[in-house]
């Protein structure tokens, strides 16, 4: 297959340089037929004169030099369609980002700080126009596969995002129903304007309760750029990056910061297992009593978990993410400091917060205060300390697609 087929400026190229190599590989097959007599004379055959062997070793050296010269020239050829390549794949991601911060420097005649112009997010509409454009070319295959990796990433990160939306709206509605039926009954004289008041401020608070303990549906897998079998960066899901070559990790400092961003995701992975294993009854926890946690370690022994994996039971599967998100933190965390396999083997700190974090039978506090100091010292901050996230207000309006419930 034509690699240039697809791009005329090359094209013609190519096509130019692969009739030259014919005709060399001609001239080199001839310089290596025997030589022959030119006939005979008086009845015996005319010897073979030097100049023709001459001949020949001229034919293969030049067929020699012509050959080396079109290597040269194809390498030169493959050279600027990577870089073609390289450019496109360039101008996409930039689409995708959008316009970004400008900086003008005043003219030499004009005194004071340069003019900047702020950058600007692409909008969603402009993302979708990038990916589909991409996606339609066809002079750079990687360029396509990119982004239509990428239009499946923005998909499941969209739905995700409406799920969760979905989520607050709902609890959100809950919320109203029972202050409009606190209001109901407050205007029929079956309870006191004091108590509609007191009911009403337990109603919002509940809410703000329910609100900031919701749980975001699982994270899509980010994107990270590897080295495909073709030996060309392609994307991939990071779960699948595991072990592979990383492509266009850029400076130290980038590296560092998508290493620390890869830890807060493992972290809050294991985190969320460990919150569904604890809500199960999976795990031992200060906050129960003996003969709840005595259940609890028997199952996370390893007859327990035999049966549990049995069973498939919904506990044992979150043990398995637990085990399975180990390997997937410890590269992170290798990415984030730029420590070796050997560093991280000899770090006892690091060891031992891992043999905890990812242990359930060490207890759900333990787990997840242990995750906390990794989060802490290789990831983007703890979690233990100054409780979670603040409760989002309560919106105006409906997200799109919000379906009502029934009262």
């Amino acid at each position: 297959m034509d690699p240039y087929a697809d791009i005329p400026e090359l094209s013609a190229e190519a096509q130019a340089l692969a009739r030259r190599r014919k005709i060399a590989e001609a001239m080199m097959a001839q310089s290596q037929q025997p030589l022959e007599s030119m006939g005979q004379a008086g009845g015996a055959p005319v010897p073979i004169s030097w100049t023709q062997g001459l001949a020949k070793m001229a034919q293969a050296y030049f067929a020699g030099q012509q050959g080396k010269e079109l290597d040269t020239a194809d390498k030169g050829l493959a050279t600027q369609r990577n870089q073609m390549e390289a450019d496109a794949v360039k101008a996409y991601q930039q689409r995708l980002a959008g316009t970004p911060e400008q900086v003008n420097a005043l003219p030499p005649d004009q005194a004071g700080p340069p003019q900047i112009t702020p950058a600007v997010p692409a909008t969603p509409d402009q993302r979708r126009q990038a990916i589909v454009e991409a996606m339609a070319q066809s002079k750079f295959p990687r360029l396509a596969v990119t982004a239509g990796a990428q239009q499946k990433y923005d998909e499941a990160d969209a739905a995700r995002t409406m799920q969760m939306d979905q989520r607050r709206w709902e609890v959100e509605q809950r919320g109203q129903d029972k202050l409009d039926q606190i209001e109901a009954q407050a205007r029929e004289g079956r309870i006191s304007r004091a108590e509609a008041d007191q009911r009403a401020r337990e109603a919002k608070q509940d809410m703000i309760r329910l609100t900031a303990a919701m749980r975001a549906p699982a994270a899509v897998q980010p994107l990270v750029p590897i080295v495909g079998p073709d030996g060309k960066q392609m994307l991939v899901e990071r779960k699948d990056a595991v072990g592979k070559m990383p492509a266009g990790a850029g400076s130290k400092a980038e590296a560092v910061a998508a290493g620390k961003t890869d830890v807060d995701k493992d972290v809050m992975t294991l985190k969320s297992a460990l919150d569904s294993l604890n809500e199960g009854g999976g795990i031992t926890s200060t906050a129960k009593g003996v003969l709840p946690n005595v259940g609890s370690w028997m199952a996370n022994t390893g007859v327990g978990q035999t049966v549990g994996s049995m069973g498939g039971t919904t506990n044992q599967k979150h043990r398995d993410v637990i085990a399975q998100a180990r390997p997937l933190l410890l590269r992170s965390i290798m990415q984030a400091t730029g420590m070796s396999a050997k560093q991280l083997d000899s770090n006892a700190e690091l060891k031992l917060w891992l043999s905890v974090a990812t242990d359930p039978t060490k207890g759900y506090e333990a787990n997840t205060q242990a995750l906390s100091n990794i989060a802490e010292k290789y990831g983007s901050g703890g979690f233990m300390e100054g409780g979670g996230a603040p409760a989002s207000p309560p919106s105006n309006g409906p997200p799109p697609g919000a379906v009502r419930l029934k009262r």
